[in-house]
């Protein structure tokens, strides 16, 4: 079985980084009627994903879910993988090998002659390197004459085929999903996990692709599901830690009243003695009246001067979603968004063919926020294929850098109105796009996309 390491997030939430190096086994290798192919790999143990109120647990198992002190989560035991670069192919001796990595959160996936979608969470874009056979503690015995270890198996999904699909506008070098040739026969013997042919150097990371691969081996049988952690997958209530009351002190005793005695005074105070303290106590007056004057003009004057308007930490941001925004938008077309705790535009329709009827688009201070508000807003809708059988949700990447990942993309229906949401990483940016009743379709909207995002 080909081993590999998980060594390396290109982009992917902080809990994965924190939880690398994983190693794994590939397991199995599918391809899907319109050639993509993806690479099944076991995890050699499980690994956390925190999940929150809007995660769907009904296609998990019980062994799957957890909870510690800081909140739920699930078990990772299986991921699937293609590579991010489209017509590379995994290779004996690879390191930082680029590829695009799912969570597999239904296990039935296994079952299906083609990979559901619907069963995995797209998660990362990952580096992973080799790891020799003769590495393992556990290593199989040598092979015979004849024979040699099997190279890496894992299957990749074939690289979106988009070039024909998804075409930006002449000399616009914005955006389309990855494009690259149908790479669907890679050479790759599904049943006898057959290496697939192999590829011509190329620069960068993977040039040592040119290396050819040994011969096929027998297939092996898959590894068993690493067992989960006893001491984490209890999943009854956390208990509450004892709250001690307030420690109380007994009130301090009252003290007796206090007893006044009078006794008459022995002579009146004189005239000149009164005339005395009616000329202090009239100064004391004066002093406390131009005191209070003085105060009550400074408050008036402080609150004068911050009621002048002055620009905020928001204005400047919300100046951010505007530069942002897509070609298609006049002034005024958009508005911040009411009731949000981050920056925010709302926005009418846009003018350019098959232009949303609607769009919001907001900033989040990090990837993590972005990622996990993408979530969120993707669970609202009901989720396609994004037309020309793109991934959805998927990685998307621009013309201009066909290798790197520009961030994510979602094509759905809410109450059968099209909807198209991405994000852009490097603005940390949510963009999410419908239509209504009177259009545009799908189609429509995923084409407007393809020269504006």
């Amino acid at each position: 079985m080909s081993r590999f390491v998980i060594s390396n997030l290109r982009v992917g939430p902080e809990e994965f980084r924190d939880q690398l190096p994983v190693t794994g086994t590939t397991i199995d290798v599918r391809t899907d009627p319109d050639g993509q192919q993806y690479f099944y790999a076991r995890l050699d143990g499980p690994i956390k994903h925190r999940i929150d109120t809007h995660f769907d647990t009904s296609a998990c198992s019980t062994e799957q879910l957890g909870a510690d002190a800081n909140g739920p989560f699930l078990w990772v035991t299986d991921i699937v993988m293609r590579p991010s670069t489209p017509g590379e192919q995994p290779h004996y001796g690879m390191h930082r090998f680029p590829v695009d990595l799912a969570y597999a959160i239904d296990l039935s996936y296994l079952d299906d002659p083609a990979l559901d979608i619907g069963k995995i969470l797209p998660i990362a874009t990952a580096e992973i390197d080799d790891v020799p056979d003769d590495a393992l503690a556990d290593a199989t015995p040598t092979p015979a004459d004849g024979e040699a270890a099997t190279a890496l198996d894992v299957p990749e999904p074939v690289s979106t085929p988009a070039a024909d699909l998804d075409t930006p506008a002449e000399g616009d070098t914005t955006t389309s999903p990855a494009a690259g040739d149908n790479v669907a026969a890679t050479g790759l013997d599904v049943e006898q996990r057959f290496t697939p042919a192999p590829e011509p150097a190329r620069g960068g990371d993977n040039a040592s692709a040119a290396t050819p691969p040994p011969a096929p081996a027998a297939p092996h049988a898959r590894p068993p599901r690493p067992p989960m952690p006893e001491a984490l997958t209890d999943t009854s209530p956390i208990p509450v830690v004892q709250q001690h009351p307030p420690r109380t002190y007994p009130a301090p005793p009252i003290p007796p009243a206090q007893l006044h005695v009078t006794t008459p005074s022995r002579s009146r105070p004189s005239k000149k003695t009164l005339m005395v303290a009616a000329t202090v106590l009239t100064g004391a007056l004066l002093i406390i009246l131009a005191g209070w004057s003085v105060l009550t003009s400074s408050d008036s004057s402080d609150s004068d001067t911050s009621a002048a308007p002055s620009p905020t930490a928001s204005d400047v941001d919300l100046q951010r979603v505007k530069a942002e925004l897509p070609k298609g938008y006049s002034d005024g077309d958009c508005t911040p968004t009411p009731d949000t705790t981050h920056p925010s535009l709302t926005c009418t329709p846009n003018a350019d063919p098959g232009g949303p009827q609607s769009a919001t688009y907001a900033i989040y201070p990090d990837k993590q926020a972005l990622q996990e508000a993408f979530t969120a807003t993707i669970a609202t809708f009901d989720r396609t294929i994004c037309p020309g059988n793109i991934q959805s949700p998927g990685p998307w990447r621009r013309n201009s850098a066909p290798t790197q990942v520009a961030g994510t993309l979602f094509c759905g229906t809410d109450r059968g109105q099209a909807v198209v949401v991405w994000t852009s990483e490097a603005q940390t940016l949510l963009n999410v796009t419908a239509g209504n009743a009177q259009g545009p379709s799908l189609e429509q909207l995923y084409t407007w996309w393809t020269t504006h995002s």
